[in-house]
């Protein structure tokens, strides 16, 4: 099968997740990143500092760490305050602390996913596709949980995040939306089948 096909079945496979999610599903989707932006560009405003350093910094730690506690564990390093980061590894951390120092987002973080979530939190490329490891599933049809980003059911090489990120892409056009709302609506409706089938959402 050549690339291209891959990435139209993939597209095919990623259409029939959203043709399940629920209008629920579709506006928690539609909003999740702006809605990350806006909590960071709030945090920003309280402590007085840059909403896209602390984006990048939310992007480098995100790794391993449920979401809802990294905006705390970015505001206190923003504050400089002593904080221990269950992210996978202390670099992330020191990438973190790099970003909030003022260095290019772009030119400390690494690893396609970690730079598109960034990207994608900014808005400041409206073509960029965060996969993870549910994000990927969804594409290659997998069914069943994932217990992590550091499980093999996760992992995604980088031949593989193109093709995959190409279909979100093409799935996203045929749906007259962003790619990333097309990714955020689809990995909604799928965490939320999981939640509901297997209770075992990572």
């Amino acid at each position: 099968m050549t690339n291209d096909q891959q990435v139209k079945l993939m597209a095919v496979n990623i259409l029939r997740v959203y043709d399940g999610a629920s209008s629920s599903a579709v506006a928690e989707g539609l909003d999740w990143y702006p809605r990350a932006r806006a909590l960071f560009e709030e945090i920003g405003a309280q402590i007085g500092h840059d909403s896209d350093r602390l984006i990048a910094a939310a992007a480098a730690i995100s790794p391993g760490v449920a979401w809802h506690l990294v905006p705390g564990y970015v505001a206190k390093l923003a504050r400089r305050e002593r904080v221990i980061i269950p992210t996978y590894s202390m670099l992330n951390v020191q990438k973190a602390r790099r970003c909030l120092k003022g260095e290019a987002p772009l030119d400390v973080l690494s690893g396609p996913k970690v730079r598109a979530f960034y990207l994608c939190v900014t808005g400041q490329d409206r073509t960029a596709v965060c996969v993870d490891g549910h994000a990927a599933r969804i594409a290659r049809a997998e069914p069943g949980s994932i217990r992590g980003e550091g499980s093999a059911a996760s992992r995604v090489t980088p031949r593989q995040y193109a093709l995959v990120a190409g279909a979100y892409g093409l799935a996203a056009a045929a749906l007259d939306i962003r790619p990333d709302s097309c990714q955020a609506i689809t990995w909604v409706a799928w965490r939320g089948r999981e939640d509901r089938n297997l209770q075992l959402g990572v």
